[in-house]
């Protein structure tokens, strides 16, 4: 993957987001459960425990977060589905990401008019994502119903 963003913690150990190079889907649904209750994945930072919280709604058997945390992706097995934040800086740091990707055999940039799934919800029927709007600008979209087909990219953490 592509090292992303990076930060330091109130110790000084520096961590990271690190992007797939591949997107794992171009259609797939936020996820199968709709209106019957909340996922609880509603925060707007922590994608790894929204993504769990989503695949572990009673019902659930698909989902763009399972596409991630089944990922096996260059060895690894700690993929998740990125939190609208995360996702954020993916998206805002576009350039050096496909700058990067475009170097790697193989890899795929970020689309520039994809919507990108997050993992974080926004209410029973809705979830955020990511929205290009043209001149590399982008929106959170409520109106992202559950059920519609979206971009999936993994993301991981150090």
């Amino acid at each position: 993957g592509v090292i992303y963003y990076l930060w330091k913690d109130n110790v000084g150990i520096e961590h990271g987001l690190i992007v797939d190079l591949t997107d794992l889907s171009t259609s797939e649904n936020w996820s199968n459960v709709v209106g019957v209750g909340l996922a609880n994945a509603n925060s707007s930072w922590d994608g790894l425990n929204n993504s769990i919280a989503i695949i572990s709604q009673s019902g659930h058997t698909s989902s763009a977060a399972n596409l991630c945390l089944s990922s096996t992706s260059n060895g690894k097995n700690d993929w998740y589905l990125p939190s609208f934040d995360e996702l954020s800086l993916l998206y805002n740091n576009r350039f050096i990401v496909n700058k990067t990707l475009s170097i790697i055999n193989g890899a795929i940039e970020i689309g520039t008019k994809s919507k990108y799934w997050s993992s974080t919800e926004s209410d029973d029927y809705d979830a955020w994502l990511i929205l290009p709007t043209g001149a590399g600008s982008y929106t959170g979209n409520t109106n992202g119903t559950k059920t519609e087909f979206c971009n999936v990219r993994g993301v991981r953490q150090f």
